[in-house]
């Protein structure tokens, strides 16, 4: 195409307003992260060389090419500055956080077994968190202090339990640093004492601590209205 004629595509392009889809398809916002007034400065760039070199006339091949060369200068000083931006504004897609398995919720909930066998009141409080709230099937209120854990996990498993047997038990993941544990245990207490035993409905609410551990920082206990009518397997019991 004679120079005249790549003038005159040029004048065309920006006066029909074709400009800005193309500028704006090589540095979309959404891509490279250009501001609207880098945009705009460079619309105004491209537009001023569209009209100076659509009004030339008389010049020879090389100001035509003079001109081409001085546009690319323009075209590579736009997309560097682009670049920086783009790795200022890229999206980063932080990795799914990583799931406790039903077996290594099991593990944990099962710490407690052994320090229930040698009845470990200390040990038994250190899975709880400081702040954890219980409900207490003999306890008029709810547990809200390290102190009363200490207290009500004292008179359970060292003046008062006789045997504890866990009958079912269900876990719930809901995500990458809360499980619950739901069970159904049978209770036997030391003779004399009331109440004597019975079922109790048992839920834990475990919480990923910021070391990586996990601890109870909510559980509920509570004794069913009626014995069940049938006899209920037992998976763990303790003391044996």
């Amino acid at each position: 195409m004679p120079l005249s004629g790549r003038r005159q595509s040029l004048r065309e392009l920006d006066t029909a307003g074709d400009v800005k889809p193309v500028v704006c398809a090589a540095m979309t916002n959404d891509r490279f992260g250009v501001d609207d007034m880098t945009v705009g400065l460079l619309l105004a760039v491209a537009r001023s060389m569209c009209w100076y070199a659509g009004g030339w006339t008389g010049l020879g091949d090389e100001s035509g090419r003079n001109f081409m060369r001085a546009w690319i200068a323009v075209a590579a000083l736009a997309l560097a500055a682009c670049a920086p931006q783009a790795a200022k504004h890229a999206a980063v897609t932080p990795p799914a956080p990583k799931l406790i398995t039903e077996a290594e919720a099991l593990a944990v909930i099962d710490t407690r077994r052994p320090l229930m066998i040698a009845r470990d009141v200390a040990g038994i409080v250190a899975l709880y968190a400081d702040n954890a709230v219980l409900v207490d099937m003999t306890a008029p209120d709810l547990i809200t202090t390290k102190a009363g854990n200490v207290a009500a996990t004292a008179s359970f498993v060292d003046k008062g339990i006789a045997k504890l047997m866990i009958n079912v038990r269900q876990v719930q993941i809901l995500d990458a640093n809360t499980f619950v544990s739901t069970e159904i245990a049978t209770v036997e207490m030391k003779p004399g004492l009331k109440p004597a035993g019975g079922t109790a409905r048992v839920t834990d609410v475990y919480q990923k601590q910021a070391n990586g551990s996990w601890l109870i920082a909510n559980e509920h206990v509570s004794l069913m209205p009626s014995p069940p009518k049938t006899p209920l397997p037992v998976i763990v019991s303790f003391p044996k």
